[in-house]
């Protein structure tokens, strides 16, 4: 009985010490609609890691021009802050060899073409492209060659070995850049009359009147169809066939 009485007055001195506000009704509990009980701590939101934009596509060539060359691309699906460019140039054609990438330049969200200019005559490039959503970068665009225009062709010379038809005659072109080279065209007075391969270096032009004077240019061109600039004009008249005079 002593034993009892002396935990009835532990129990309660405990419950004067911590007092009632302590303890909570189980009714006083509720659920929010965020599924935490009112009155407790919040749970922090939850952490969205930042995910890389998806790739640009279709990186297509838009134009090869002299000593420059414009590429295009399919934007990402994905929202993006820009476009990064890189390019490397071709060491060996052959064996599809090339040098270091490097970035040649940014776009901004909405421009999908990058024109690079200032290029020397007749080299060849590899380019790429990537997205950029702040510091993220997707991966890289599907790599594809390109070539600048050929260095114009020289020594050009025009004659006539036989009357009613123009010999017309140029150096090969030479140097490093010669493998991208793919044939020349002539030019007769602005218009083109012939396109040869890159091996050839003199046609013979009979569709022409004799007494007349023509101007003659010729430009190299490569397997994409993009011209150099054509050669300075060299005119020539047109020798007469006349027969001799018969004798008896």
């Amino acid at each position: 009985m002593k034993k009892n009485l002396g935990f009835l007055f532990l129990t309660a001195a405990i419950i004067a010490v911590l007092g009632f506000s302590g303890f909570v009704r189980a009714e006083e509990l509720t659920l929010t609609d965020s599924n935490s009980l009112s009155g407790a701590v919040d749970l922090p939101e939850p952490i969205v890691e930042p995910v890389a934009p998806a790739a640009p596509t279709n990186l297509l060539y838009a134009g090869y021009r002299v000593r420059r060359i414009r590429s295009i691309w399919t934007a990402s699906t994905d929202p993006v802050t820009g476009y990064g460019i890189e390019r490397a140039i071709i060491t060996d054609l052959a064996a599809m060899q090339h040098g270091p990438w490097e970035e040649i330049g940014t776009t901004s969200a909405d421009v999908t073409s990058y024109l690079d200019a200032g290029l020397p005559d007749g080299a060849g490039y590899l380019y790429r492209v990537r997205a950029y959503n702040g510091e993220l970068a997707s991966v890289y665009t599907k790599v594809m060659p390109a070539y600048t225009a050929p260095s114009t062709p020289t020594g050009l010379k025009v004659g006539s070995k036989h009357c009613g038809q123009v010999d017309i005659s140029w150096d090969r072109n030479a140097g490093p850049n010669v493998a991208h080279m793919f044939g020349y065209i002539v030019y007769r007075d602005g218009t083109a009359i012939a396109g040869i391969p890159s091996y050839a270096i003199h046609i013979e032009d009979k569709n022409v009147v004799a007494g007349s004077t023509y101007s003659y240019t010729v430009a190299g061109y490569n397997a994409a169809g993009s011209r150099s600039f054509q050669t300075a004009p060299v005119s020539i008249t047109v020798d007469s066939c006349v027969n001799p005079a018969r004798t008896r």
